[in-house]
């Protein structure tokens, strides 16, 4: 009888477990602005030197209700390291010209842990100048998410120009608006609202944000009525070689939306 009901405990244990999910906030493999064309490396470390894992992976496109989108399981051994170039070609070949996020999900049953980070770059598209430039863009958890933050390192001139980013974990639709300030701290110009589905992302130019302006050393207020990973990907328009901002929570100035 004592094992009967130690079985049917660990059973329920194992039903009631969730499981570890991180998302890489933005991938893609897509053209980008002066002769850039993106793609995304992930690699998944499993730390274990005790349990092998399964991982599984969704790729959520921009604008795209990423609720109900099927993934694509991989195996990792103790120890071992996934490695999946131009991850977002392999888990949607049929998209190839896209921008999105990516989910990761440990075995349903149990929250095994995982490390996780992907590169995303660009070649130099010059034979003289072989090579690539590229970002390191971080797997973040939901507690890394925030209502308010703030992206610092903002900038739109010749040379440089930012995208800006958002990406909703949430199982809700999110309202988002973003604000630019000058260097003395007073807000410059306020984006129109977006929508950002579930579990789905957005990113845009500084441009289509704020208009044609000239700026530097900006920095940029993301509120959003629910908690989202923001960010800016700053890249030089002449080699295509690009950092990855994240946003940080702006817990002491911020307004979130309501």
């Amino acid at each position: 009888m004592r094992t009967i009901i130690l079985t049917l405990l660990s059973l329920l244990l194992a039903a009631t477990a969730s499981a570890k999910n991180m998302y890489i906030p933005a991938a893609g493999v897509t053209a980008g602005n002066n002769g850039t064309f993106w793609r995304t490396d992930l690699r998944i470390y499993n730390p274990s030197t005790v349990d092998e894992i399964d991982v599984t992976l969704h790729y959520l496109p921009q604008g795209m209700d990423g609720r109900n989108i099927a993934g694509r399981m991989f195996h990792i051994g103790k120890r071992e390291t996934l490695v999946l170039d131009n991850v977002v070609a392999t888990l949607a070949p049929e998209l190839t010209n896209t921008v999105g996020a990516i989910r990761i999900d440990s075995d349903t049953y149990s929250s095994f842990e995982f490390i996780a980070s992907s590169r995303t770059y660009t070649g130099t598209g010059d034979a003289t100048r072989p090579g690539t430039y590229g970002q390191f863009v971080p797997a973040l958890g939901t507690a890394d998410a925030n209502r308010s933050s703030a992206v610092l390192h903002v900038a739109n001139r010749p040379d440089v120009r930012t995208n800006l980013g958002v990406m909703n974990p949430g199982l809700e639709e999110v309202t988002v608006r973003m604000t630019l300030l000058g260097i003395d701290g007073q807000p410059f110009l306020v984006s129109n609202p977006m929508i950002v589905p579930p579990r789905s992302m957005g990113q845009w130019s500084i441009t289509h944000l704020f208009g044609g302006l000239y700026a530097e050393n900006g920095t940029v207020i993301v509120e959003a009525t629910t908690p989202v990973f923001s960010w800016g990907s700053i890249v030089d328009n002449y080699s295509g070689d690009a950092i990855f901002v994240r946003g940080v929570a702006n817990e002491a100035g911020g307004t979130p939306l309501q």
